[in-house]
C-alpha cells in the first residue's frame, strides 16, 4: 500500500503512544485521530466502533496501525503498552514494569503545560495515574481544559489545543511538592517490581480508605501517601495513627472500621503493618457525644473488619434488621456502618483478666460456632472480655467461662475431660477415647469420690507436650484432619494411637516427630496410599511431591502469570500431573519460598546497599562472576542468607583496585604499578566474560595506607 500521509513524526524515547498518534494527526492536518484512522480504513473488528485506548495496549492492533503507514521500525513499536494476558483486564507492561491496566490514563491523559510548550509532545510517564506532578517544573499535571472545563481526551486535533480551540500551553499552573513523584520515578527507573506492585495496591486501598471516611479524594494526596508507604512502612503507620485518633474523637469510629480497606488486602506487607498498629493500640474510650457514622459497607469488607467469614457475618447481623435499605428494599449484601461500629465499640467495653481463647474455651461437645456465640453476647447471656481486637478480629475474643458443676475446687490438682480437651485443643471425645485406649491415664475414681473421669493436671500437661492429635494439627493449619493423617502416615510418621491401631477416635502422633518434618511438604503430597481403599502404585520412598501452579503463585504472593514466567526461566520446574492440572515440583517451589519467607534474605538492591555498592557494581562483581548465586522469585532478584553472607565475607577480605584507590586517596592505576613491580599481588581473580577482575587483600591495602600516611 502506498503511504497516503504527508509526514510521519519520529517518536521520542519517552513519548506516549497516544501522543505519537496525535502528532501524526496534527502534522497531516486531520481534525481528530479517529478521523485519520477512518480515512485510512483502519479497522480492528468487524462489529465494534473505533476505540483509541484499546489500540494503545494491544500489540497486534498497534502493529497493524503502523503497517498502514508502511512503518515497521522498532522505534514505533516500542511506544505501545503490551498486555501480559489475553483479557482486557490483564496487566500491562509499562516502562518495562508490569502494572494493573487501570493504573494507566488510557481515556483521559494528564499533561504539563510547560513541557508541552517546550517539547510539543506528551511524555509516557504522564500516562501513569500515580504521576500527578511534573518532576522538571514541579507543577501539578492538568487533565481538564481551563476554558471549557471538559476533560482533555486523546481524540483531539492538536497536541497543544483543546477541542474548544483553547491553547493548553497558556493554562495556569500550580506549584506543588513533587517528592512523591520523585519516589515513584525512582521505582520505575530501577524497575523495582515489588515496590511498584505494592505502590499500586496502596493507591487502591487509600482511595477506598478515604471514601470510607468520607474524606475528599485528592489524586495527588493518594499518590504521595502510596509512594511513601511503599518506600517506608513507618510512614504508613504514622499516617494511619493520625486518622485513627482523629476519627475516634470526632466520629467514635473503631480502629478496625478505620482500617477496613487495609484489613481487606491480601498483601502480606500491608497486613503486617496493620497488625503492628492494632497490637500497639490500647483499648480506647468511646466518646459520649459524637456524630453517628453514616453510610454502609459491603459484606466482604464487614467480614474483614470483624475477622470472620461472610457467612458468619451474615448470620450475626440479621439482614432484615441491619442491612441497608433503599426505598424500603433490603440490600442483603451491604451492612450499615453504624451497626458494625457500635458492635465493635460494645465488644471493647470488657476488662476481665482471667480469660482464655474463644475457640478453645467453648465446650466443643455443644457444637457452638462463633456466629452462634456472638448473639449470646449481644443479649447479655454470656460475658466476654476484649482489651484490644488484633488482626484476628472477633476470632480472638476471649470468653469468661461460667463455673461448671462437675468442676472441683480451684486448688484441686485434677482436670475434667472437658478441661483436658481445651488444653489439647480437641473435642472432648478424643480424650475419652485416649483414656479408653490406655494412652492417657485417669485418676482413680476412689480418690475423686464420684463417677466423673478426672486427669491429674501434671499428667494432662505432659500428655499435651508429648503428643498431638491430627485434629489439632488440622485446625492449626486449616486442612482436613483425615487427609492430613493419611499423608503423615504415607510420609513415614507412625501414629501412637488411631482407628486402625487401637480403635482410637482420631490419630495421635508424637510432637517430636511432627516437629522434625515439613508439614507444607507433606500437605503437597498428591499420590499416597490411604486406609480408605485407594492404593497407590508408588511407595513412600518414591512419592512425587508437587504443588499446583495456582497454589504456588498464591503462597509466593505473585500472579499465576509470573509463576508461569518462572517456569520458562527454569526457576520453577513443571511437573506432569495426570489430573491435567498445571503443577510444579515442590523442590523448585520450596527453593524460592524459603528465600522469600526468610527475613534475612535480601533483594539485589538491598544486598548492594548493605555492602555500600551500587546495584550494577554488585551484579558485575558477585553475580556475573558466579561468586554468588541469585534467584528470580517473580518479585525480583533475591539472594539467600547463605549467598549474601558469602558476598559479605568476600567483601570484608578482598577489595578491587578502584576501591583501593579511593581508600588510599590515589589513582586506581597506582595499585597496578605496584602489581607490575611485584610489590603487591592479587589474592583472587574472577572471570567476567573475556576479562578478569583482580581482587587484593583488604588487610594489605589497610597496612599500605598506614605506611603512606606516616
Amino acid at each position: 500500500m502506498d503511504r497516503r500521509l504527508l509526514h510521519l513524526p519520529i517518536p521520542y524515547d519517552d513519548e506516549s503512544p497516544g501522543s505519537l498518534l496525535l502528532r501524526t494527526t496534527e502534522y497531516n492536518g486531520w481534525k481528530s485521530s479517529s478521523a485519520l484512522l477512518t480515512t485510512l480504513k483502519y479497522q480492528y473488528s468487524n462489529r465494534s466502533a473505533l476505540n483509541l485506548e484499546s489500540i494503545f495496549c494491544d500489540k497486534e492492533k498497534w502493529i497493524n496501525l503502523w503497517k498502514l503507514y508502511n512503518k515497521q521500525n522498532n522505534a514505533y513499536l516500542c511506544n505501545c503498552y503490551w498486555r501480559s494476558g489475553i483479557s482486557k483486564r490483564s496487566n500491562v507492561a509499562f516502562m518495562k514494569v508490569v502494572i494493573p491496566w487501570k493504573m494507566l490514563r488510557l481515556k483521559a491523559p494528564a499533561i504539563c503545560p510547560k513541557c508541552i510548550s517546550e517539547s510539543h509532545y506528551q511524555k509516557r510517564i504522564w500516562d501513569f495515574k500515580l504521576i500527578t506532578t511534573c518532576s522538571k517544573h514541579s507543577v501539578k499535571l492538568i487533565n481538564s481544559c481551563p476554558s471549557c472545563k471538559k476533560v482533555i481526551g486523546w481524540n483531539r486535533k492538536k497536541i497543544s489545543f483543546c477541542d474548544c480551540s483553547y491553547n493548553l500551553e497558556d493554562s495556569p499552573t500550580e506549584t506543588i511538592d513533587n517528592e512523591g513523584t520523585a519516589c515513584i520515578e525512582h521505582f520505575l527507573e530501577n524497575k523495582d517490581c515489588s515496590n511498584i506492585s505494592l505502590l499500586c495496591q496502596y493507591a487502591e486501598i487509600y482511595k477506598e480508605f478515604l471514601k470510607l471516611l468520607d474524606e475528599p479524594i485528592d489524586d495527588h494526596l493518594i499518590a504521595t501517601m502510596s509512594a511513601f508507604s511503599a518506600e517506608n512502612n513507618k510512614y504508613m503507620q504514622e499516617t494511619l495513627y493520625f486518622y485513627i485518633k482523629k476519627y475516634i474523637k470526632s466520629h467514635a469510629l473503631h480502629p478496625r472500621v478505620t482500617l477496613g480497606p487495609f484489613l481487606l488486602s491480601k498483601n502480606k506487607i500491608i497486613l503486617s503493618n496493620v497488625n503492628k498498629i492494632l497490637e500497639s493500640l490500647k483499648r480506647h474510650e468511646v466518646p459520649t457525644k459524637s456524630s453517628t457514622p453514616r453510610g454502609s459497607i459491603h459484606i466482604t469488607m464487614a467480614s474483614a473488619i470483624l475477622g470472620a467469614t461472610d457467612h458468619a457475618t451474615k448470620t450475626i447481623f440479621h439482614k432484615d434488621r441491619y442491612s441497608e435499605k433503599i426505598d424500603g428494599k433490603i440490600l442483603p449484601s451491604r451492612i450499615t456502618l453504624e451497626t458494625i461500629n457500635n458492635f465493635l465499640n460494645k465488644l471493647t467495653l470488657g476488662g476481665e483478666k482471667e480469660t482464655s481463647d474463644l475457640l478453645t474455651s467453648f465446650p466443643r461437645g455443644f457444637n457452638e460456632k462463633i456466629y452462634d456465640v456472638i448473639p449470646k453476647f449481644l443479649s447479655g447471656e454470656t460475658k466476654y472480655s476484649v482489651d484490644q481486637l488484633t488482626s484476628r478480629g472477633i476470632m480472638g475474643i476471649s470468653l469468661i467461662r461460667r463455673p461448671v458443676k462437675e468442676r472441683l475446687e480451684e486448688n484441686s490438682t485434677y482436670f475434667s475431660i472437658l478441661e483436658t480437651a481445651q488444653i489439647c485443643n480437641v473435642h472432648y471425645e478424643n480424650i475419652r477415647f485416649a483414656i479408653k485406649c490406655g494412652v492417657l491415664n485417669r485418676v482413680d475414681c476412689r480418690k475423686t469420690k464420684g463417677t466423673q473421669i478426672f486427669i491429674e493436671k501434671k499428667e494432662a500437661y505432659e500428655f499435651n507436650q508429648l503428643y498431638v492429635f491430627s485434629g489439632a494439627l488440622a485446625l492449626k493449619h486449616v486442612c482436613n484432619s483425615r487427609t492430613l493423617a493419611e499423608k503423615l502416615i504415607a510420609s513415614g510418621i507412625r501414629p501412637v494411637s488411631g482407628p486402625k491401631i487401637d480403635g482410637g477416635l482420631t490419630y495421635l502422633f508424637r510432637r517430636e516427630e511432627i516437629n522434625r518434618i515439613n508439614l507444607k511438604k507433606v500437605d503437597a503430597l498428591r499420590k499416597y496410599p490411604t486406609n480408605t481403599g485407594r492404593k497407590s502404585k508408588t511407595n513412600s520412598s518414591n512419592v512425587d511431591y508437587s504443588i499446583s501452579l495456582a497454589s504456588a503463585a498464591n503462597m509466593l504472593d505473585i500472579s499465576t502469570q509470573k509463576a508461569s514466567q518462572l517456569i520458562q526461566k527454569g526457576c520453577l520446574i513443571e511437573y506432569e500431573d495426570k489430573y491435567r492440572r498445571k503443577s510444579v515440583t515442590y523442590e523448585s517451589f520450596h527453593r524460592i519460598f524459603d528465600i522469600l519467607s526468610n527475613p534475612n534474605s535480601k533483594t539485589l538492591f538491598a544486598a548492594a546497599q548493605a555492602l555500600n555498592q551500587t546495584e550494577r557494581e554488585f551484579t558485575l562483581r558477585y553475580i556475573s562472576t558466579k561468586l554468588v548465586k541469585s534467584i528470580q522469585t517473580g518479585r525480583g532478584l533475591y539472594l539467600s542468607e547463605k549467598e549474601f553472607n558469602k558476598a559479605k565475607s568476600f567483601n570484608e577480605l578482598c577489595i578491587t583496585s578502584k576501591e583501593a584507590g579511593k581508600l588510599l586517596e590515589v589513582n586506581s592505576s597506582y595499585l597496578n604499578n605496584l602489581k607490575r613491580t611485584n610489590k603487591i599481588k592479587p589474592v583472587k581473580k574472577l572471570s567476567l566474560g573475556s576479562r578478569k577482575i583482580s581482587f587484593y587483600s583488604r588487610s594489605e591495602i589497610v597496612a599500605l595506607k598506614k605506611r603512606l600516611t606516616r
